[in-house]
């Protein structure tokens, strides 16, 4: 019934070309303003470096151990926070201790998730602590399974003094960020 209200609506075709050129045009400025955003950003400095990084641990950085920790499963954002440690807190990789959080239902592809963040973090002879296997069954269905690669969180050995400077680092942020 639909089809033949169509197939008699002689403006049925323009419509569809209009809303055509309207996603194009989205998609166009959604294009440029992702451009800008890039060249806005730049080259980041030791100093926006420092920043991000102290953001990120303000964001998702361990609060109750006693050790630097930060765990997310975005690989550029580990990336960024492993240069953040070593351009900017002088941690050596040698310093950095590695554990994989995933999903129980992945046990079998362990491996397999090991070798893509040894691949990401650019260190194939890394060893892993012993993975941890969560056990909650999941309520969100993913539309592509094999793109998921847990968990990934760093621990920083020896850092109880780091971190109570990334408190302090975090304060000051906080500080500057307060209304008057």
């Amino acid at each position: 019934m639909e089809l033949e209200k169509r197939a008699h609506d002689p403006h049925y075709g323009r419509r569809i070309i209009y809303i055509q050129k309207l996603q194009r045009k989205k998609y166009e400025k959604i294009q440029v303003l992702y451009k800008e955003g890039i060249q806005e950003i730049g080259k980041l400095t030791k100093r926006d470096l420092f920043i991000a990084g102290v953001n990120l641990y303000w964001a998702e950085g361990f609060k109750k151990d006693n050790l630097v920790g930060f765990s997310n499963s975005d690989p550029n954002m580990i990336l960024l926070f492993i240069r953040w440690l070593t351009q900017c807190c002088d941690i050596t990789k040698d310093r950095i201790k590695y554990r994989l959080g995933v999903n129980e239902s992945y046990i079998d592809k362990i491996k397999d998730i090991e070798s893509y963040w040894k691949h990401i973090l650019n260190e194939q002879g890394l060893q892993f602590q012993k993975p941890y296997f969560q056990k909650v069954k999941w309520k969100k269905i993913y539309d592509n399974p094999d793109e998921y690669h847990g968990v990934i969180r760093i621990r920083v050995t020896k850092s109880t003094d780091l971190l109570r400077k990334i408190h302090g680092w975090i304060n000051g942020l906080k500080l500057n960020s307060k209304i008057n």
